[in-house]
């Protein structure tokens, strides 16, 4: 009588035990693995504390990369020479924006090495441009004419001293001869106009409505790359993000991840400018009462964008100087394909 007695008591325990068992061991949601849960995809991305890095910005800080399985890892730059450089050395795996001559002069070293998955526009509206020439307060100059016998400061680099000197001439005036050109760091335009060592300054945000909220100085010119780089008004397209080859290659998924993040960030800023510069602020430091005076740019997928104005601008450092050779950058868009 006892043995019957033993055996349902063990089978007993033993079922309980089995019970106890699954409860306590994790199970994932429908349709997910538990390796993809358990081993999200690092991506390193470069960055610089602007504006044009919003979209990684806004991807980071709604959680998107990690919906899409990434564990995004954002590594600032102070130089956005020094960022190409470490992309194409494999130190980070994309960067959130380079300008569009370090672009060319990368492709000329190596044809083919990198890929642009999306595109900054700078628009000939003023809500649509980062671009500006400001000048001094209460220094009663009216236009960019005015600025004869004046110091205009400008960032140091080939690009924006090119800039500079064509925006001049277009208003009759030479560099070095009508306008003292200076080159300034960046983050010295600012002091350089309050004390008056500069009259004006050729600036991009965030510093143009830094200096413009203390009152610094006061809006000479909007918008003036896309105004006056060209013959007519036009949006252009001064930068990209990129990737290199060899990661679209030997990781097409992860690149894809990237890619549709980015672009899901570049949605969310057209429908939620105001809620976008809130989460700039947190990433670049500025107070929100100015970042809310910031003016945003466009963002573009290579399939929206106009080519053949890219190359344009390409074409344009070439004659200028900026580059050695006029680089063809038709082929470098990140395209489906790639990811197949």
């Amino acid at each position: 009588m006892k043995h019957p007695m033993v055996y349902a008591i063990v089978i007993g325990l033993a079922l309980l035990l089995a019970l106890i068992t699954v409860i306590m061991v994790p199970t994932a949601p429908p349709g997910a693995s538990p390796t993809t849960q358990a081993t999200p995809k690092t991506v390193k991305i470069g960055y610089q504390k602007t504006v044009l890095y919003l979209p990684i910005f806004v991807a980071d800080r709604r959680g998107v990369f990690e919906k899409l399985g990434l564990k995004a890892k954002l590594q600032r730059f102070e130089s956005a020479s020094d960022m190409i450089d470490a992309l194409v050395g494999g130190d980070i795996d994309a960067t959130g924006m380079s300008a569009l001559e370090q672009v060319a002069k990368k492709e000329a070293e190596g044809p083919g090495r990198l890929r642009m998955f999306l595109i900054e526009g700078f628009g000939k509206e003023p809500w649509l441009s980062s671009d500006y020439i400001l000048a001094k307060s209460n220094s009663g100059i009216k236009s960019i004419e005015d600025l004869r016998g004046k110091k205009l400061a400008v960032r140091s680099g080939k690009t924006f001293m090119m800039y500079a000197e064509i925006i001049l001439k277009k208003k009759g005036l030479i560099p070095g001869k009508d306008v003292e050109v200076i080159v300034v760091p960046d983050d010295e335009h600012s002091i350089r106009l309050r004390l008056g060592h500069v009259d004006a300054v050729f600036t991009f945000e965030p510093r143009a409505t830094q200096i413009l909220h203390r009152g610094e100085g006061y809006v000479l010119e909007p918008a003036v790359l896309a105004r006056f780089l060209f013959d007519e008004p036009k949006t252009i397209f001064p930068g990209a993000a990129v990737v290199t080859t060899k990661f679209v290659q030997s990781d097409p998924e992860t690149v894809r991840k990237l890619r549709d993040a980015i672009y899901e960030a570049v949605d969310f800023i057209k429908s939620n400018p105001d809620e976008a510069k809130a989460i700039l602020g947190q990433y670049t430091g500025d107070d929100q009462s100015v970042v809310a005076k910031m003016s945003l740019i466009r963002w573009f997928k290579p399939t929206d964008v106009d080519k053949e104005e890219v190359q344009n601008l390409v074409s344009l450092y070439h004659r200028h100087g900026v580059l050695d050779k006029d680089v063809n950058l038709r082929g470098s868009y990140l395209t489906d394909a790639d990811l197949r």
